[in-house]
């Protein structure tokens, strides 16, 4: 139930194996894993629930990587989950969707966390994903719609608690395909309460600080790449939807 039919395990399901898993990635120049810490209701009914690590294999988890110097990053959706996620250490926790009053105490209680709800697969999937085969009722049984709903909750209840929520994550599907990511923008004002600058914040400052690189906003020392906008994308985040009809 944790990962989609015929995907086969990377690692054996025990702490020697899951530290050994994490020593592979990092000779192999990794510097970031992200753990399934549940499973998704996309991959079946009532997946978000499952737990895929024991707060044991989740403490060896994070130990391993603090010992190696890289960075976790979690897909949490289940408030366990999240707990489990934040105790571990990860830097990024993906989706956060049944957050409760202690996961989201948690998520506050610590300055390195960044959060990423992924609208964009979810919207996808209730708006767009008819011509793949997904209509409403496929959409509400892969958690879609609910999960929306429920983000809509949670994630206005984290900005005001002065975590960071990121854009992005979850784009590569046919009906979420890459290229579409600066939705989000759009997504992050229209279901969780971002002002247009708030939602650019997220995406640049904040995107940089995730990175921990002097990248992210305009200003002496720090490196960019400039992005010219025909509109105020301050007052209409959408803008940044449109493709130039040609390129200089």
């Amino acid at each position: 139930m944790g990962v989609p039919e015929g995907h086969d395990p990377t690692h054996d399901r025990d702490i020697p194996g899951l530290r050994a898993y994490v020593k592979a990635m990092v000779a192999l120049g990794v510097d970031s894993i992200k753990f399934l810490m549940s499973s998704d209701e996309g991959f079946a009914p009532g997946g978000a629930q499952v737990l895929m690590y024991s707060e044991d294999e989740a403490r060896a988890i994070g130990e391993a990587a603090r010992e190696a110097g890289i960075w976790l990053a979690c897909h949490a959706q289940a408030a366990e989950a999240v707990k489990r996620a934040v105790r571990t250490g990860s830097r990024c926790i993906y989706h956060c969707t049944y957050a409760d009053e202690k996961a989201l105490d948690l998520l506050e209680s610590k300055d390195t966390i960044f959060t990423a709800p992924a609208p964009g697969l979810l919207y996808a999937r209730v708006h767009e994903a008819q011509s793949f085969g997904i209509g409403q009722a496929e959409a509400e049984r892969m958690g879609a719609a609910s999960g929306l709903e429920l983000m809509a909750q949670v994630y206005p209840e984290l900005k005001k608690r002065g975590v960071r929520v990121l854009p992005g994550g979850d784009y590569g599907f046919p009906y979420n395909p890459v290229g579409r990511n600066s939705r989000d923008l759009d997504l992050f004002e229209r279901l969780f309460g971002f002002s247009p600058i708030e939602a650019l914040v997220a995406a640049t400052k904040h995107g940089g600080e995730l990175m921990a690189m002097d990248v992210g906003e305009i200003r002496a020392g720090m490196l960019a790449d400039l992005l010219l906008v025909d509109g105020d994308p301050t007052a209409d985040v959408t803008l940044l939807q449109d493709r130039p009809a040609s390129r200089w």
